[in-house]
């Protein structure tokens, strides 16, 4: 091979290095310009990678777990339940349409020696569920997540929050295909998630019909089912029992909270879950402290435009909100 040959060779690579890097750089300034962010992909290796960090005995008390679905993930704002509750470090552990986290919250009870403080977010239809997606998750931490996937979950982590060109939403067919057929760069996707697995939604950016849809699905006046209090007592007693007996042998502290909904949609659900009958006595029979939006005036006051979530605007005041209701009430006291 001639040196000719190789420095030919060098300049077509040089140069086709050179174009890829200025078309992600042009892919990333469009992005940008539509008003895209870095949003981090939000999947099993993220989640087993926050659970990787929850910490055993002692060192383990200044830590705060948040459990659930996407009303913890996307309602509580970590920085604000760190100032009140003085703790060191927010897990978040929640998953998005992953209904119950029950089986989070035995994993932790069984495999971990957490002493520290958990947040749970459930509902009255969820806390008498057995299965959820959120099995997959813990399974998945247990017997896949190993050395080589942290490791490349960690870097490709470090890459996305700094980068709209990986983001969800923000892909070259989705950017560049608005630009061309339609004249236009796409809209964000409403959710973007941080690499500590928060999330936020920005309901500007939903489509108002998707939006309307949602609403009217979810306050429909549908005729509710009949569930017998007492089955659904026991089914919430077999499942939660033992191991928030566990946590609670060893020092932890758990808290269940039930996350607003809006007026429209309560009205329906209280109905088929009364207070009275579901939520209180299922407090009760687990010995654990819990908040209820319905029996709190301040945590009724916050939009939720999906019918579903709080607002991200509304997010650390509504945090300020229950941190306050835990320490006036004392909820954590051990």
């Amino acid at each position: 091979m001639t040196m000719l040959t190789l420095h030919r060779r060098f300049q077509v690579a040089a140069f086709a290095s050179v174009f890829f890097v200025s078309l992600l750089a042009i892919h990333e300034c469009l992005g940008r310009w539509g008003g895209h962010q870095p949003s981090v992909s939000s999947n099993m290796n993220l989640w087993a990678l926050t659970r990787d960090r929850i910490k055993s005995g002692p060192n383990s008390r200044g830590q705060v777990l948040l459990l659930g679905a996407s009303r913890m993930q996307t309602g509580l704002d970590p920085t604000v339940l760190l100032d009140t509750l003085k703790g060191n470090e927010v897990l978040m552990l929640a998953v998005s349409g992953g209904n119950t986290s029950q089986a989070v919250l035995r994993d932790i009870a069984t495999n971990t020696d957490f002493r520290g403080v958990l947040l749970v977010d459930e509902n009255e239809a969820t806390l008498a569920e057995t299965n959820s997606e959120q099995d997959e998750f813990v399974d998945y931490y247990h017997r896949s997540f190993n050395t080589e996937r942290r490791l490349d979950r960690s870097l490709m982590l470090l890459v996305e929050q700094r980068f709209v060109v990986l983001s969800p939403g923000c892909d070259a067919l989705r950017l560049w295909g608005g630009l061309i057929g339609r004249r236009r760069i796409e809209k964000p996707l409403p959710t973007r998630t941080s690499c500590d697995r928060t999330q936020s939604i920005r309901f500007e950016d939903y489509d108002p019909g998707t939006l309307n849809e949602l609403w009217n699905q979810r306050t429909a006046d549908n005729v509710n089912a009949v569930i017998d209090p007492d089955e659904w007592l026991k089914k919430v007693v077999n499942g939660w029992s033992d191991p928030i007996r566990k946590l609670r042998n060893r020092g932890a502290r758990v808290v269940f909270i039930r996350m607003p909904v809006p007026p429209q949609r309560w009205r329906n659900e209280k109905e088929t879950f009364p207070l009275g009958r579901f939520w209180n006595p299922a407090m009760e029979q687990l010995e654990v402290s819990s908040i209820h939006f319905a029996d709190h005036i301040p945590l009724c006051q916050f939009e939720s435009p999906d019918a579903s979530h709080i607002a991200s605007r509304d997010k650390s005041e509504f945090t300020r909100r229950v941190c306050e209701i835990i320490k006036n009430e004392r909820l954590l006291s051990e």
